[in-house]
């Protein structure tokens, strides 16, 4: 069965506006990121609680672009919430945008680290140096991986966080994805 690669159409990106960056994942596992930084040189992660657990070598999830807002990278209002708040709050985001054919998503420890990659390795700038995102990527019920705190020289933080936790430091990322037509 083929893959379907999801772009966004030309009204969607025009709505997202000049704020939004795109960037194309091909939705490798996080072991395939971490092999492929290593072989490339590429400063990876300072810590990885995932290391070695199954969740490590799970799809990315999204093949295709995806959008972010660097200047604005955290959905407001997503501190201090728990993952199923966070998730009304990106579902709220989305309806926000008024895109036809794109959604925002709390996307996979392995989305997350491409794109958070991707963005760093285009433009020198490390996103999230104070705080972290939750992710969809259950590492061991009830806990949820996250990344964030990062450094340059020395890459991401990922974690995991229960799924109740409502601390001020887990955020929900802007991430914006196509969706079939």
């Amino acid at each position: 069965m083929a893959i379907e690669v999801l772009e966004f159409t030309r009204e969607d990106k025009a709505k997202l506006g000049r704020g939004a960056r795109f960037y194309s994942l091909d939705g490798s596992s996080q072991a395939a990121i971490i092999n492929q930084r290593n072989q490339a040189g590429l400063v990876g992660f300072r810590y990885n609680w995932i290391e070695g657990k199954l969740c490590e070598n799970e799809p990315g999830g999204v093949v295709g672009e995806v959008a972010i807002f660097p200047h604005k990278p955290i959905i407001s209002g997503s501190f201090y919430k728990d993952d199923a708040e966070q998730l009304k709050l990106v579902r709220r985001y989305s309806n926000e945008l008024g895109l036809t054919y794109a959604q925002a998503i709390i996307g996979t420890i392995a989305t997350l680290d491409a794109v958070l990659f991707a963005h760093a390795d285009a433009t020198g700038e490390w996103l999230l140096p104070w705080e972290a995102v939750r992710s969809s990527t259950v590492v061991e019920e009830p806990y949820l991986a996250d990344v964030g705190f990062s450094e340059p020289g020395s890459g991401f933080l990922v974690n995991g966080a229960h799924r109740d936790n409502h601390d001020g430091i887990l955020g929900a990322l802007c991430l914006v994805v196509p969706k079939n037509k």
